[in-house]
């Protein structure tokens, strides 16, 4: 099986950390990759979303959203496309070149996860079928789900654990609180200089008129 023949989907969940995913050598190597948003959090806080159980209709948005994205992209796959096998990576994932041959030589029929929490897998049409069919309603993060469809025995499931989560720079987070801070730093600096000149004036003068007035001791 070899991942370019078939389909290749990226799941973008923050545009920063995408643009970084994007630049890995593993995701070049894709051109024809498609890509979907993660679904809004606020399309499913509603007390009435019924595809969530009631008593997680305001928890978990995140888990939940990301179950909605996954579920969606399974089913866009079956209705758009006759590929046999369907490649599903989240930007949160690293994958460089070299684990592309890891994985293509370790795929079997059913559902290969290749991080562990299901952020990247690799899964073939009839097990697709099968997942979309029993996604009816929202009750565990995506990664539960499948796991318990395999312990049911509706779908093989093969952990190849060879992909981990991204680490990419501490500015594609917290770049917009970095030049706040810098900004902040470049317009107070200054001003604090002034100000604790015009202090020390100030209080030099006061040591000065003190001992000007001050009483002499006898």
């Amino acid at each position: 099986m070899r991942i370019i023949d078939n389909t290749v989907i990226c799941i973008r969940s923050n545009t920063e950390q995408y643009d970084y995913f994007e630049q890995q050598s593993g995701i070049k190597i894709f051109p024809k990759r498609e890509m979907f948003t993660v679904v809004n959090e606020e399309l499913l806080n509603g007390f009435n979303e019924p595809r969530i159980i009631p008593e997680l209709r305001q928890k978990n948005l995140d888990s939940v959203a990301q179950w909605t994205t996954h579920t969606a992209i399974l089913e866009t796959f079956l209705k758009n496309t006759t590929k046999k096998w369907l490649y599903v990576i989240e930007d949160k994932v690293e994958f460089s070149e070299h684990h592309i041959d890891l994985i293509e030589a370790s795929v079997k029929p059913g559902f290969n996860k290749l991080e562990s929490q299901s952020s990247a897998y690799i899964v073939d049409r009839e097990t697709a079928k099968i997942i979309t069919r029993n996604a009816q309603i929202y009750y565990a993060h995506y990664d539960t789900y499948i796991t318990d469809l395999a312990k049911l025995g509706l779908i093989q499931l093969h952990e190849n654990i060879v992909l981990k989560k991204l680490s990419y720079p501490f500015l594609y987070d917290y770049f917009p609180v970095v030049v706040i801070f810098l900004l902040l730093f470049l317009y107070i600096g200054p001003l604090y200089r002034i100000f604790s000149g015009l202090f020390e004036q100030f209080i030099s003068f006061t040591k000065m008129f003190t001992a000007k007035i001050s009483p002499k001791g006898g």
